[in-house]
């Protein structure tokens, strides 16, 4: 599912969209089992359901086929091996075909209301307005904080700049900053060309296509 695709759900969202729900697992049957009532009776009915065994040892497998073979909208995959949990997590992603995704772990418990709130909250939110004027209100206090400082904390890089590098190369692709505000862009090119965002920005990459506004993403930063 491609991020313009997302953006479209969530800017034009359709009256009954398709919602994925992703189940990653590995050697939990008991619990995968226990949980498995709480997705499939949703009462939100628009739904896909994907499974991935990441190469259980256990019974796992038996339960997720017992549970495909009962409910059409369940589709299970079986990794040959291991592929470690964010693979797991990223390869539902690749293969989910809803307009919406949500993640339900096989150890959690859920309530069956849990996709239509969700749902009802991301369209009654579709106008961003309101959070673009907050972000902008936010970009006024960094640039107070930065326009006579190296860093947000002081002369020393810290968490808060840490802090600040995603949140601000997120935020802008939503509400752009300022030009007027020197001070902050400013800051903003500092972290970009420090060498630890650097390389976060360069692993991050192949993942950019999964953001809802990749789109707004600078030519730069591709």
């Amino acid at each position: 599912m491609g991020g313009n695709a997302v953006t479209d759900a969530v800017s034009n969202p359709p009256v009954s969209p398709l919602v994925s729900l992703c189940v990653p697992t590995y050697n939990r049957a008991a619990s995968l089992r226990a949980c498995l009532p709480d997705i499939v009776n949703q009462d939100y009915s628009n739904v896909e359901i994907l499974i991935s065994d990441n190469g259980s040892t256990d019974d796992t497998e038996l339960v997720c086929r017992e549970a495909a073979a009962s409910d059409p909208r369940i589709r299970y995959f079986r990794q040959p091996k291991n592929i470690g949990l964010y693979e797991n997590h990223n390869f539902l992603i690749d293969q989910s075909r809803g307009d919406f995704i949500c993640f339900f772990h096989d150890h959690d418990t859920r309530t069956r209301d849990l996709v239509s709130e969700y749902l009802g909250f991301m369209q009654t939110h579709a106008d961003m307005s309101p959070q673009r004027s907050l972000m902008r209100e936010a970009y006024r206090v960094i640039e107070r904080q930065v326009r006579s400082r190296e860093w947000a904390a002081g002369d020393d890089f810290s968490l808060a700049d840490c802090a600040a590098a995603p949140a601000l190369f997120y935020g802008s692709t939503l509400e752009p900053l300022p030009p007027e505000l020197r001070g902050l862009c400013t800051y903003f090119e500092r972290l970009m060309h420090r060498a630890s965002v650097c390389r976060t920005i360069e692993q991050s990459r192949p993942y950019f296509q999964f953001y809802p506004f990749a789109e707004a993403i600078p030519e730069r930063f591709r």
